[in-house]
């Protein structure tokens, strides 16, 4: 017969001590405990009863069998009954102990068998419940492990969450940055391009200047040459009219240009605002009396809409008025900006 720790030993892990969630392994393992107990007392008890000793017992009949009288006795006296063998009353007795002693061991037997039904059905009963207690309690072990993996799982997808919006958020400022550091370069470039056009059309400006100048040196030379003077005089400037024999200056005066451009001024009306003072060189054609009878422009400034502005200040103003000698040359180139 197995031992009783044995048939109730149980899994080590249903002995480990109950976590804060599951209160009920804590009430089966004290459930078990007690059992055990009470099966350890009961064993307890049988293993120390003692089987009844034998008794032995002598029989002997209590009143003395009187023998029938004899046919024709009257004087009513018993017959002595004649003594029985000894030898084969005590063979009787020792049948009757003999036959209660195999009764007493019948009755033992019965005992023994009776108690030891009664153990295996405790045994098995016990058995049962541990085993049912023990499957019970690798239930709820089973349970707890399926919760623990359920919850590092959900840990697990709610780090690879905040790792997936980790990156997203490096990456968005990654693409920021590299937008910002585009937008930069571009932007100085731009501004490269811009300063490089605004210094080459400086540059050009100073180139048409400077040409403007050296036509204008020109054409007041040649106009010098041209013009004489009413009494025939070559290369003299005076006007018609004029009576003077001495010869003029090939030229207007120093600050003749400066008044015109003074002069025709209030006439430019400039809706929009200009960038920057590109300059804009119109050659101007006058009658004798001073009126504009042509305008043609001979330097582009780059803008078409200060060169437009230019040319109609012109027309608006009509007529120029004669420099200090009372001349007034014949073509002239004027140069006007912004910023004037």
């Amino acid at each position: 017969m197995s031992s009783p720790l044995q048939t109730l030993a149980t899994p080590r892990e249903a002995l480990h001590p109950p976590t804060a969630d599951s209160p009920r392994t804590g009430w089966i393992m004290s459930l078990l405990a007690h059992l055990l107990l009470v099966l350890g007392l009961t064993l307890g008890v049988q293993w120390h009863t003692a089987d009844p000793e034998g008794v032995t017992a002598e029989l002997w009949s209590a009143v003395p069998q009187i023998a029938a009288a004899p046919q024709g006795q009257t004087d009513g006296q018993p017959t002595p009954t004649p003594p029985q063998d000894t030898a084969a009353q005590a063979e009787q007795a020792r049948q009757a102990q003999e036959e209660a002693r195999q009764e007493a061991r019948q009755q033992q037997a019965e005992a023994a068998a009776e108690r030891a039904t009664a153990q295996k059905a405790a045994e098995q009963k016990a058995a049962k419940a541990a085993q049912a207690a023990a499957e019970k309690a690798q239930e709820e072990r089973e349970a707890e492990l399926a919760r623990e993996r359920d919850q590092r799982a959900r840990e697990k997808r709610q780090q690879a969450e905040r790792d997936a919006r980790e990156k997203e958020k490096a990456a968005q400022a990654k693409a920021a940055e590299e937008k910002a550091a585009k937008d930069k370069a571009a932007k100085e470039q731009a501004a490269k391009e811009q300063a490089d056009k605004d210094r080459q059309a400086k540059q050009d400006q100073q180139r048409q200047a400077k040409a403007a100048e050296a036509a204008r040196q020109d054409q007041l030379r040649r106009m010098a040459a041209q013009l004489g003077s009413p009494n025939g005089v070559a290369g003299a400037n005076g006007a018609q009219g004029s009576t003077g024999t001495a010869q003029r200056t090939s030229g207007p005066s120093a600050n003749y240009a400066g008044r015109l451009k003074a002069y025709i001024k209030p006439n430019i009306v400039q809706l929009d605002s200009i960038d920057g003072n590109p300059r804009a060189v119109v050659e101007v054609r006058c009658a004798p009396d001073g009126s504009i009878i042509g305008r043609r422009l001979t330097h582009s400034s780059g803008n078409h809409d200060w060169d437009e502005t230019v040319l109609r200040a012109i027309d608006r103003t009509g007529k120029l008025p004669r420099d200090v000698d009372g001349t007034i040359p014949p073509t002239m180139e004027i140069g006007f900006t912004p910023k004037d």
